[in-house]
């Protein structure tokens, strides 16, 4: 009776390894499926053409003119072409252009600012003015610039205005009968900072 026992524990034995390599086989088959989850990840993680990554690396970094060239270009296809000037922007001074004759002018100060007559002088004889007088205007308060046609030329006197820098709206004629030393008075005021000569 002694030999039975003994074939049921080997039985008992034998079914126990059998369970044990299944789990094992099992945990195998687990980690090599995670091990090619694992390497197909990382291969679709690596950029598609190696080789132009590798030219990437090694291209040298755009130049300053480069980069400017990349700014006009790009500011080309921003901006307008045909840009509207905003009230606010500055409008250059007239060029001077010289008259088909030297206009006889007489300068007068009337705001006060001590030299301010002979700096406009200079800059009339530098332009082909013929300056005949210089002094000081019956007052000294003028807000506005302005200039008197003392010829009977109010064209003149519009050409000329308009180089200085004074407006139409401040050129008038002279009240008595046309001189015959002067074509011009320009009477300088407070505004003399807009003029073209004190720049």
């Amino acid at each position: 009776m002694a030999p039975l026992p003994r074939a049921r524990g080997r039985l008992v034995d034998d079914d126990g390894s059998g369970r044990l390599r299944t789990r094992l086989d099992f945990l195998i088959a687990l980690m090599i499926v995670q091990i090619i989850l694992t390497i197909g990840l990382w291969v679709d993680r690596r950029p598609a053409h190696p080789q132009e990554t590798i030219e990437s690396l090694s291209s040298p970094p755009p130049s300053a003119s480069d980069k400017t060239s990349d700014k006009s270009l790009l500011a080309d296809l921003t901006e307008p072409q045909d840009e509207i000037s905003s009230p606010s922007s500055v409008e250059p001074k007239p060029t001077p252009v010289p008259p088909k004759r030297a206009l006889r002018v007489q300068v007068l100060n009337g705001c006060g600012v001590k030299g301010i007559a002979r700096k406009a002088q200079l800059w009339l004889v530098k332009n082909e003015f013929e300056v005949r007088n210089v002094g000081n205007a019956d007052r000294q308060d003028y807000a506005r610039s302005m200039v008197l046609d003392r010829s009977g030329n109010l064209t003149e006197a519009r050409s000329f205005a308009q180089i200085i820098g004074i407006t139409e709206a401040n050129i008038s004629k002279h009240s008595g009968a046309p001189s015959s030393h002067y074509d011009l008075t320009l009477i300088i005021g407070k505004d003399y900072k807009r003029l073209i000569f004190d720049h």
